[in-house]
């Protein structure tokens, strides 16, 4: 059975007879999920049902990567249920018993804290699996809203504790706990959901091709990323210290690439919880660290250990656990890393004499890439790759793109010289920008290295490549566009600074945002035409039938092309915030919006529309609260390992009845979820090519103001 990774279109193929939820694809580190929707070469669900056997399917409330669960009402016993159906309508013996593994785990277990299996049937040809319906958020929702202080955060913990320590006692090890595994009701109370990485007495351990491991980066344990065979309940003792500790600070212990991830979560220390929040208590701090021991003897044994010492913290009683000693620490740290420790000063001497040597290739194979403003050593695993400009002789910078948060890594530029430039780049997405000396014309676009030379490419950017006979990448050319003429009609933006949450944290600091240009108006139809975007069906057909209409219901990666095709780039999400910030102070919850349907997507020039204007800006914005949903390049941390999540701008209606609409952010999908989902452009106002050119985020300032940059 083959699949391709929709990170990087990477034919996979799946060893047979093997149950696994997901996949690691070799080429990007992406987790993917075997079944899910969302992949070019999955078998596409049918249209669901609107009832399945003695099931009434109200609503869709989640999505995975192997099924949907569907609020449902039992007519038998007419109560609310969660049904969860495949996507696939026909599954193999080997696919139906996967489906059953989580069944089978949760089935056994009967816990107040736990989300309960009523069910297992088949209807239609369709098997589905009832469970108890908790009326709630996810846990990262909830904590997005709530915003809780450590004694709430303690008491959620504690009850998440008592819970795993019972599914323990039944010898079931969750293995895959996060965020959006657990369900929070009316009462605050936390349900743990999705067992279906679960691992049971007797059954093997890693489900998945030789070599990888499952689950979700972020939040596995040292011994799960070593051998998946070795895991016990210890190790969701761990996954259950990464959550206490991104509660208590808005941000995990560790972040970056997969890989950079794995490497931290094996040998690095997390920075201390205090550091991060000054206000979360020693005993508290104490606790989440002990969790977090990468050595699974040095850490709480069991869950109810954790329990009893997070009781203790509610009570005010004193608790068990002691925070390690610096000497400690630093033995700890040596003993950890023999290998690292007895070269770390013959380490420092090479980078030191790299720094002034410049490693030049004599050959294709020994080819190097050039990191910050200093050569590196050759790059070894890394196709050679080749970067045309049009016109060329154009400077070229990569920024690494973390694909997790989709955040760009503004502090580690590869300057690869003058185009065209052909170089040894490690697999992965970058931020290309491209100008010429004197900064007259540039270009900024996404681009994708691709593992391996024979992958296969799309038919449009970032994943478009070419392979020539020497296995040599070709990436899709960059055109550069005149700055004057492309920001022509733009509106000019003064950059400053506000007080806002950085996608992917809870806590808020203070965002400063450089002078960028934007468009007065969402992209229609008709401006795509003008900048010669024709060859795009939807253009085609939208400049027939209404060539004023903004464009809608397209793909991230669609709307991404269209704007390189302009000579322009989607907006930041920070810079959407600062536009609606800039007016009026705080714009983000309190500003009424206009009382339209959703549905209804006028004229991107209509005058009714809102009319954004500033100081800050030459003139005014159209339709930037209404209308339709734009595209951001930002990521959510949502995805917990899944499929990449893109912000959309946009607006929601009010909680309240009556309530106006207020602005909202939204996580979607690459395929976005609301139908009308569009663009609007921007462009910096130079290129950006130092890590001042970007947004950036600072602690936040003791009074929130919007100050002038």
């Amino acid at each position: 059975m083959r699949i391709r990774c929709p990170h990087c279109s990477q034919p996979i193929e799946i060893v047979p007879d093997v149950e696994s939820k997901s996949i690691v694809c070799p080429s990007c580190g992406s987790e993917v999920g075997l079944w899910s929707p969302d992949e070019p070469t999955a078998t596409m669900p049918l249209a669901d049902p609107p009832r399945l056997d003695h099931f009434e399917l109200l609503e869709e409330v989640g999505i995975g990567q192997f099924g949907r669960v569907w609020k449902a009402r039992d007519r038998d016993l007419r109560r609310f249920v969660a049904v969860k159906v495949p996507h696939k309508r026909e599954l193999s013996s080997r696919e139906s018993a996967f489906f059953m593994r989580e069944a089978r785990a949760a089935a056994r277990l009967n816990h107040p804290n736990i989300v309960s299996i009523h069910e297992v049937g088949l209807a239609d040809g369709r098997m589905y699996i009832a469970s108890e319906f908790v009326d709630g958020p996810t846990l990262r929702a909830w904590s997005d809203v709530t915003h809780p202080d450590p004694h709430r955060v303690a008491r959620i913990c504690w009850r998440i504790a008592q819970a795993l320590d019972y599914a323990h006692r039944q010898g079931i090890i969750h293995r895959d706990l996060k965020p959006s595994n657990i369900l929070i009701d009316e009462s605050d109370e936390p349900h743990i959901t999705d067992f279906g990485l679960a691992k049971q007495d007797g059954a093997e351990a890693t489900i998945a091709v030789t070599g990888q491991v499952i689950g979700t980066p972020a939040y596995m344990s040292p011994e799960q990323i070593r051998s998946g065979h070795d895991v016990d309940n210890r190790s969701d003792v761990y996954s259950l210290g990464v959550i206490l500790y991104e509660m208590l600070t808005g941000r995990r212990p560790f972040h970056g690439g997969r890989r950079i991830l794995f490497q931290q979560v094996l040998h690095d220390a997390p920075p201390l919880p205090r550091a991060l929040n000054p206000n979360i208590p020693k005993d508290l701090q104490t606790i989440c660290l002990k969790a977090l021991e990468k050595n699974p003897d040095a850490r709480y044994q069991t869950a109810e250990a954790m329990a009893e010492d997070l009781e203790r913290f509610l009570d005010g009683r004193p608790i068990l656990a002691k925070p390690p000693s610096q000497a400690v620490q630093v033995l700890r740290w040596f003993y950890d890393r023999p290998a690292v420790a007895s070269t770390i000063v013959l380490a420092l001497l090479v980078l030191f004499l790299l720094r002034w040597t410049w490693v030049r290739p004599d050959g294709a194979g020994d080819m190097t890439i050039v990191s910050g403003d200093d050569p590196t050593v050759p790059v070894v695993n890394a196709p050679v790759v080749q970067i045309d400009t049009v016109p060329t002789g154009a400077n070229v910078v990569l920024y690494p793109v973390d694909d997790t948060l989709v955040s760009v890594h503004t502090d580690r530029p590869l300057r690869l010289g003058k185009s065209p430039v052909r170089k040894r780049i490690p697999p992965g997405l970058y931020l290309v920008v491209a100008y010429t000396r004197g900064e007259k014309m540039f270009h900024e676009v996404y681009r994708r290295v691709p593992g391996f030379a024979h992958q296969a490419p799309e038919p449009m950017p970032p994943n478009a490549w070419r392979t020539d006979a020497n296995d040599v990448v070709h990436l899709a050319s960059i055109r550069l566009f005149p700055q004057a003429e492309v920001v022509r009609s733009m509106i000019h933006v003064q950059g400053g600074s506000f007080v806002g949450r950085r996608p992917g944290f809870l806590a808020k600091q203070q965002i400063v945002v450089p002078d960028f240009y934007v468009d007065a108006t969402e992209t229609s139809y008709a401006m795509a035409g003008e900048a010669g975007v024709t060859d795009l069906g939807k253009i085609t057909q939208g400049l027939a039938r209404d060539p004023h209409a903004p464009i809608t219901k397209v793909r991230w990666k669609t709307a991404a092309w269209i704007a390189e095709r302009m000579g322009k780039r989607l907006l930041t999400i920070s810079e959407f915030q600062y536009l609606m910030q800039a007016n009026a102070g705080d714009l983000w919850t309190s500003q009424p919006w206009l009382d339209e349907p959703d549905s209804e997507v006028h004229h991107v020039r209509d005058p009714a529309l809102d009319r954004l204007t500033s100081r800050k800006f030459s003139g005014p914005i159209i339709g930037l609260r209404s209308n339709v949903w734009e595209w951001s390049v930002s990521g959510s941390s949502a995805s917990d390992g899944a499929l990449p999540l893109r912000l959309i701008h946009g607006k929601m209606p009010g909680n309240v009845p009556g309530a106006p609409p207020r602005l909202h952010f939204v996580a979607r999908p690459w395929l976005p979820g609301h139908v009308d989902v569009g663009l609007r452009c921007g462009r910096s106002t130079r290129p950006r090519i130092a890590p001042s050119d970007f947004v950036q985020f600072h602690p936040q300032p003791s009074q929130a103001s919007v100050t002038p940059r």
